[in-house]
């Protein structure tokens, strides 16, 4: 397989100019707005609920979806939540952040729909699990563990929008038993989903997301 002309991403970039050229060559989205107003607000030392409630409801299709998944056996509510108040209420700001944070990745990022829906469908699970373990172990913050969980792969959707043949690359990865994901990424790419991730999780800029695990 011959190897992509790319900015050189053998090593992880150390430098805000050099997070910024490979978020640019690979088209990395910038964080949606409404992403951006939430975590200022909850960055505050006494962030406020009410206020974290009204800059989600600004948004009408992003409201009707945050409700739909919150009263959905994910969550497993008791009671159900009729406005983005009592949805915050119940599940607190740290998971309203990663819900919004989730289905705002859903909106910016293009590409196949089906492949774009096996992609949500298995990061939605995997959440769903990790969270869950980090709950009966305790060794893990469980906010920490269901962002993982959501985005560690985020970095793939953004490589096949790029590059042409990166369904090939993802088909090889997945059968190759003697190297790594990434370096079969490296190899015919000159960068890997884990760097992609890291550089949406480091750039204050850009959609927040946990580095993957190498």
């Amino acid at each position: 397989m011959n190897a992509n002309t790319t900015p050189d991403a053998s090593r992880n970039p150390t430098s805000a100019a050099e997070m910024e050229e490979v978020a640019k060559h690979i088209g990395i989205p910038p964080r949606p707005v409404v992403v951006q107003q939430l975590q200022t607000e909850l960055g505050k030392a006494d962030p406020d609920l009410q206020k974290a409630a009204h800059i989600v409801g600004l948004d009408v299709a992003l409201t009707v979806t945050v409700l739909k998944v919150v009263n959905s056996p994910l969550y497993g509510l008791s009671r159900r939540a009729e406005s983005i108040e009592q949805a915050v209420m119940y599940i607190g700001l740290k998971q309203l952040s990663i819900l919004v944070t989730a289905l705002s990745v859903r909106s910016v990022l293009k590409g196949d729909a089906q492949a774009l829906a096996r992609f949500y469908d298995t990061s939605s699970k995997r959440a769903y699990a990790m969270s869950r373990m980090a709950k009966a172990t305790r060794t893990v913050d469980v906010g920490l563990a269901q962002s993982f969980g959501l985005f560690c792969d985020v970095g793939i959707p953004l490589l096949r929008n790029k590059f042409p043949n990166y369904t090939e690359t993802l088909q090889i990865a997945n059968l190759d038993v003697e190297r790594s994901f990434t370096e079969i990424e490296q190899a015919a790419h000159n960068t890997d989903h884990a760097l992609i991730g890291q550089n949406l999780g480091a750039a204050g800029n850009r959609l927040p997301c946990h580095p993957p695990a190498p």
